[in-house]
């Protein structure tokens, strides 16, 4: 059985290029527009991810998050740091 951390991993790193996708064709200013509420839930509600959850709360929480990792893709040195982040993610 792999861990919480491994599974999350494995799953962001599925689910992050098609955000980086979507983000890439959106106009900057809707880009720069999501970046608050993305901000705001990986903040406040990712710790759904991990139990207690009521149902739509962890797919928007995992949703924000892979939004989000997806948006630091996207600028100088994101692709490295996500990739160390996710890799250390997965050894816990």
């Amino acid at each position: 059985m792999s861990s919480p951390g491994r599974r999350l991993g494995q799953l962001l790193r599925h689910a992050i290029p098609g955000w980086a996708e979507r983000l890439r064709s959106l106009p900057p200013l809707e880009f720069e527009a999501r970046r608050g509420p993305v901000v705001d839930i990986v903040a406040h509600r990712t710790d759904v991810l991990y139990g207690g959850a009521k149902p739509g709360q962890v797919a928007a929480a995992f949703n924000a998050m892979a939004e989000g990792l997806a948006m630091l893709t996207l600028s100088p040195g994101g692709p490295e740091r996500i990739e160390q982040w996710l890799t250390e993610l997965e050894a816990a």
